[in-house]
């Protein structure tokens, strides 16, 4: 019993690794835009989920679009920096090697880029979130609240 428990988490585990490796370097290519609109990775990540169940008009859609695609250059770059400073840093030492003054280094490099990265998704959350309507700003404000709660209790809360 205790290895057939043993053998399922492993296997699931597997799984959650690899889809959040998917969805990682799918992200990372630029594949975003409407695709957020539509629930797949995107610059708006469980923002651009959530919208898909509001009342969007096509008129607020185009326009949550433009927005998208004006700041996807800067945070495309922004991205691809991170993403090129982690991948050296792995290059350049093994997972089974540990070097403190390294690591902190190397964190201590990414956190300028992660600041502006979070920064520039802020700004792009707050643009879209002016094309809503109150009633649909309120929707997403208790869609947070309910993952929100989810997270309380086991699940995986979302941010935006």
């Amino acid at each position: 019993m205790k290895t057939r428990i043993v053998v399922i988490a492993v296997v699931v585990g597997a799984l959650a690794v690899g889809s959040a490796g998917w969805v990682a370097a799918q992200g990372a290519h630029g594949k975003g835009g409407m695709r957020a609109l539509a629930g797949g990775p995107g610059p708006l990540g469980p923002l651009g989920r959530a919208l898909r169940h509001l009342d969007l008009t096509q008129e607020q859609k185009d326009a949550i679009k433009a927005i998208v695609e004006a700041d996807r250059e800067s945070l495309q770059s922004l991205r691809e920096q991170v993403r090129a400073k982690r991948e050296a840093y792995r290059e350049a030492h093994p997972p089974d090697t540990f070097d403190e003054a390294a690591l902190r280094a190397h964190l201590a490099d990414l956190a300028p880029l992660q600041a502006e990265l979070a920064v520039g998704a802020a700004k792009l959350r707050i643009k879209v979130f002016a094309v809503l309507t109150a009633e649909q700003r309120a929707e997403l404000a208790e869609m947070r609240e309910d993952l929100e709660e989810l997270g309380r209790h086991g699940g995986r809360g979302h941010g935006w």
